[in-house]
């Protein structure tokens, strides 16, 4: 999956959290992942 979200614009930091699952025909066949944290600094 892409994120497709709005650039990360200057001024405050920006955080995003993204999760991780395997897919098999458009269906989640495992459990999601632990969430990873991103903090962008512009």
């Amino acid at each position: 999956m892409t994120d497709n979200r709005t650039p990360i614009a200057a001024g405050p930091p920006a955080e995003r959290r993204y999760q991780a699952a395997y897919m098999d025909n458009d269906a989640v066949t495992t459990d999601w992942s632990a969430t990873l944290t991103v903090i962008a600094h512009s």
